[in-house]
């Protein structure tokens, strides 16, 4: 199935994690990486730019013509893009200038890191000299605590090069006896000559853009700039040489460990290639016992998969089809009146327990679950239901019968709902295939075997 990302209203992405590392991708290449609900790299969940994420870009040394490897963040008008998945696995495609790159990301099912592994194949009859940079802005802190005040909580994170396990670390500077922050890394595997960046100014250029950064334009080195930055990056950059029709592999490893020892044993385990494939094949079997302990289909897992993503980037087809609520209208105080939580997304079902499809929604919000996006779910059907609520449900389901629920309350929690279930999971349609054009007409595209 391959879907048109023009064709919807927000980008179609995917959610690959292990219980604690979560990555949100979508098909052109924004997302975000979070791990025991610390957020590694900066992301605003803008369904329209989707210009967030972490990036490789690519650059002919020769000709300076400047590329990524998924349609974000350069945008080239002439590349040819897609993305697909399989378990545990997103790969973002992308043929621009007679160059391939595929990019496989996946994250370790024992250990907090995701791999971003990239293949490189050169279908030009010349030798072809190319720079391949990545890049993510630094968070390492709680979404909420770095929205409040970017620039501040900036301030804290000092950053680290490890020549010899060609990495970068990073901490947070604690505020206070009491606290205590993990490490982060980001690493290159299968490099020699190995450059490398974390002052953002640096990197973009004033006035500069992710688009356009102006490590990419000049012809110079990164400058190597570590410690107290201003603006924490991550950026490693190496060359590779293809002759005509040659291949080549990197991968970038990212992720999170207690403390800086724990981060350089983790980067020892992931130093080759065989260690990378092996872990590859691990995830896409952990999945896979997932859906089996789950007991759901392959085809209930991608749609659990598609809804994911959609409800990450707050898709706006999921939501009630209403004029909004009234200006006057307090959507906190109406949940706080039934006592149900909004700190994460929330899920209403129109119809009661003796509707069928309930009984999947219940299995797709415990996929959630393991996949990092709780949920907060609301039974609030129409008519008073003749089946009892299921024994031994989690205490973020709620049941509010119409005897309970005035009729303006059940209006407010449809319209305020991330995700309203009419009639089944089947009937929430977020992603359509593309009407015709090519992939280089349409943009990027998800492609699910």
């Amino acid at each position: 199935m391959r879907l048109s990302a023009s064709s919807v209203s927000a980008p179609a992405a995917r959610v690959i994690s292990n219980g604690r590392y979560h990555v949100v991708l979508s098909a052109a290449g924004g997302g975000h990486s979070r791990c025991n609900g610390l957020a590694l790299n900066r992301w605003s969940g803008d369904r329209v730019e989707d210009a967030e994420g972490q990036f490789v870009y690519l650059r002919d040394v020769d000709t300076g013509g400047v590329w990524s490897s998924s349609l974000q963040p350069v945008r080239p008008n002439d590349a040819i893009c897609h993305a697909e998945y399989r378990p545990a696995c997103f790969s973002l495609v992308c043929v621009h200038e007679r160059i391939e790159t595929r990019l496989d990301v996946t994250v370790s099912p024992t250990d907090d890191l995701e791999i971003r592994r990239i293949a490189l194949r050169n279908r030009s009859p010349s030798t072809r000299r190319l720079e391949v940079t990545s890049c993510l802005e630094v968070v390492l802190n709680y979404p909420a605590a770095h929205a409040a005040h970017p620039a501040f909580s900036k301030l804290f994170v000092q950053t680290e090069f490890v020549p010899d396990r060609a990495a970068l670390l990073s901490r947070r500077r604690p505020r206070a006896n009491d606290e205590s922050w993990p490490w982060m890394f980001h690493a290159l595997v299968g490099a020699e000559d190995l450059q490398c960046e974390t002052d953002r100014l640096r990197f973009i250029g004033r006035g500069g853009t992710l688009r356009r950064p102006a490590a990419l334009i000049a012809r110079g080195r990164l400058s190597g700039t570590v410690g107290s930055v201003l603006d924490p990056i991550f950026s490693l950059r190496t060359i590779v040489e293809l002759a005509a029709g040659a291949e080549t592999e990197l991968s970038f490893l990212t992720g999170m460990a207690a403390d800086r020892a724990a981060a350089i044993s983790v980067l020892e385990r992931y130093a080759g290639q065989p260690a990378i494939e092996q872990t590859f094949t691990a995830a896409a079997t952990a999945e896979r016992a997932l859906w089996q302990r789950l007991e759901i289909s392959d085809k209930q897992a991608e749609m659990f998969q598609a809804l994911a993503g959609a409800l990450w980037y707050a898709h706006p087809g999921m939501r009630a089809h209403t004029q909004g609520l009234a200006p006057d209208v307090d959507v906190n105080a109406t949940l706080g009146r039934f006592g149900i939580p909004h700190d994460g997304h929330l899920v209403v079902a129109a119809s009661g327990w003796d509707h069928p499809q309930l009984a999947e929604l219940l299995t797709a919000r415990r996929y959630w679950e393991a996949k990092g996006l709780p949920t907060t779910l609301v039974v609030a059907p129409e008519h008073a239901s003749k089946v009892a609520r299921p024994a031994g449900l989690d205490d973020r389901i709620f049941d509010l019968p119409p005897a309970t629920l005035p009729a303006a309350d059940r209006q407010t929690l449809l319209a305020a709902a991330h995700l309203l279930v009419h009639d089944s999971l089947q009937s929430v349609e977020i992603e359509r295939p593309g009407p015709g054009p090519s992939p280089a007409e349409t943009g990027p595209t998800i492609e699910v075997p």
